[in-house]
């Protein structure tokens, strides 16, 4: 019988550590995040929003933590954003 693949962890601040949430450029096909990326487990969650290319993310919190995985985002081509996540929850109307 084999176990969950990964657990949840959340840190401190109420985020789950092996999940980010990127903005992608609106014609950004997600695949070139899981494909090109693919060293770091990235798999794409769901997407937040489809129009605006906002999607969640996992990777392997083992390779590369949470502050490294949003240092390495922040400014990649492509990405116009990348931040903390709670996962795939809607997200509550202000």
């Amino acid at each position: 019988m084999m176990g969950c693949k990964s657990k949840i962890a959340i840190t401190d601040d109420g985020y789950i550590s092996n999940q980010i949430e990127l903005d992608l450029v609106d014609t950004m096909s997600p695949s070139r995040i899981t494909d090109g990326f693919s060293k770091f487990n990235i798999e794409l969650l769901c997407h937040l929003d489809r129009e605006a290319n906002i999607g969640v993310y996992s990777f392997d919190a083992e390779i590369i933590s949470l502050d490294q995985m949003l240092l390495f985002f922040d400014g990649e081509v492509g990405v116009e954003g990348v931040q903390k996540t709670d996962g795939c929850k809607p997200k509550k109307l202000q």
